[in-house]
């Protein structure tokens, strides 16, 4: 829920920023392309935290330490198995961080298109 929220929020920011650093007016596409890519970057220097963060203090911010599940099918221990690397959470974040600046991106173009940016 953090990461889907966070990549909405970090949207606004970036369209506050584009409307700050613009001298002329700019065009709500490039704005909404901008105001994506500052949300998706924040993503990703998050989870670059993350790791460097498990890695010198052992936290466990990426999930990578085992966690036993109460099903032994071999699903379940390949999932284990890939929970134990952070992937699956990193991956996870990343995606539902993505697709939240994705749907606000596209509603702030739809807004500022309306508007004289």
């Amino acid at each position: 829920m953090l990461h889907i929220v966070s990549g909405a929020t970090f949207v606004i920011i970036g369209f506050m920023l584009a409307k700050k650093l613009g001298k002329q007016a700019m065009s709500p596409l490039l704005a909404a392309i901008f105001a994506f890519s500052f949300a998706t970057t924040v993503g990703v220097l998050w989870e670059v935290f993350e790791f460097i963060r498990d890695s010198i203090s052992s936290t466990n911010m990426q999930r990578w330490m085992f966690m036993p599940m109460p099903n032994n099918s071999e699903w379940l221990e390949r999932t284990v198995a890939l929970r134990g690397s952070g992937l699956i959470d990193t991956m996870k974040d990343l995606i539902f961080g993505m697709v939240s600046a994705l749907i606000a991106s596209v509603i702030g173009y739809w807004r500022f298109k309306k508007r004289k940016y």
